[in-house]
């Protein structure tokens, strides 16, 4: 038994090992794919300096891992100062779970763009299946490869998603010492990593299919090429002037609602939104004590219940486009 396990093990670790080359070869086919009329630069510099993929890979896993790292800094910033406000007695219950799910909402829309904007490229080359052409040269069953093929998406992004799953929660768990918001938290950062990398399989198939089909003439290939990174910058940088505004927009919602309460049927409206409502209702929910309206909570866990089956449903088509 001891043997078979072991067995099992050489051989997940022999698809891992395989799984770093293709992981470079996604990397250099994006960089490849975004450098338009500079790919012989480009192909000049792989050529001149052969750790230079590796160094890039590497450095982009370390630079989005601090990136979702630093992210949970605004529900951070927004707990303490609940924490503040319900000592004094400043505000009413309804307004902190309020702006304490904005915040959370706030954190969680930018997981999503971030996820795009780290992956979306070298997913999209991924899922073209042009890295994995050498290695049926091999004698590879179409088993084995599908298993390098779940490696390689693995290996790509698993520091980052590891991160983004992990961090928020373990920083809420040392913040509030209270088991039940880390577990909250855990859950819902478990479920928001599935939905991101589902999302990012299925843009990266969308815009893996349209390189192909436009590889039959040039100027649509150009205009797909331009249209993409297009679309990448403006995730950058949407993605980066809402981080920066987060916590000024949020401290003015305390001033905002220092004398006036928001509309709770609104709130309990939102919270009936599966994403990114409903998990930071959830979060909300563990977070602040006191007695909130049933239809509040009510509304929280049947948003919640939809944001699971609509991750489902996500996983199982990311899935078969894997496949």
């Amino acid at each position: 038994m001891e043997e078979k396990y072991k067995a099992i093990k050489e051989e997940k670790l022999k698809y891992y090992s395989l799984s770093k080359y293709t992981c470079y070869e996604i990397l250099m086919e994006s960089q490849i794919a975004s450098a338009g009329a500079h790919q012989a630069r480009l192909i000049e510099k792989f050529k001149k300096n052969k750790n230079y993929i590796k160094t890039q890979f590497l450095a982009l896993k370390i630079a989005f891992s601090f990136l979702f790292l630093v992210l949970p800094i605004i529900p951070l910033f927004v707990f303490i100062e609940i924490n503040e406000y319900l000592a004094a007695g400043t505000y009413m219950i309804n307004t902190l779970f309020f702006i304490s799910s904005l915040a959370l909402t706030l954190y969680l829309g930018l997981t999503i763009l971030y996820s795009l904007m780290f992956g979306m490229i070298s997913t999209s080359s991924f899922m073209s299946g042009n890295s994995f052409k050498w290695l049926q040269t091999l004698p590879f069953s179409k088993k084995n490869l599908k298993k390098i093929g779940i490696m390689t998406i693995f290996r790509n992004l698993d520091i980052p998603l590891i991160v983004l799953m992990a961090g928020f929660p373990i920083i809420m768990l040392i913040i509030t010492q209270n088991f039940l918001i880390f577990l909250v938290s855990l859950l819902v950062s478990f479920l928001n990593v599935i939905f991101s990398f589902s999302i990012l399989i299925i843009v990266g198939e969308k815009l893996s299919y349209l390189f192909s089909e436009s590889k039959t003439g040039s100027k649509r290939a150009n205009l797909v090429r331009i249209l993409t990174m297009l679309g990448y910058f403006i995730i950058m940088f949407t993605s980066s002037f809402i981080f920066s505004l987060g916590i000024g927009a949020v401290e003015n919602l305390f001033e905002r609602f220092a004398t006036t309460e928001p509309n709770i049927f609104l709130i309990i409206i939102l919270g009936l939104i599966p994403y990114p409502f409903a998990p930071s209702y959830l979060i909300s929910l563990s977070t602040i004590p006191g007695s909130l309206q049933w239809g509040l909570i009510l509304s929280s866990l049947t948003g919640f219940a939809l944001f699971i089956l609509i991750v489902w449903s996500l996983f199982k088509y990311a899935q078969r486009k894997l496949h």
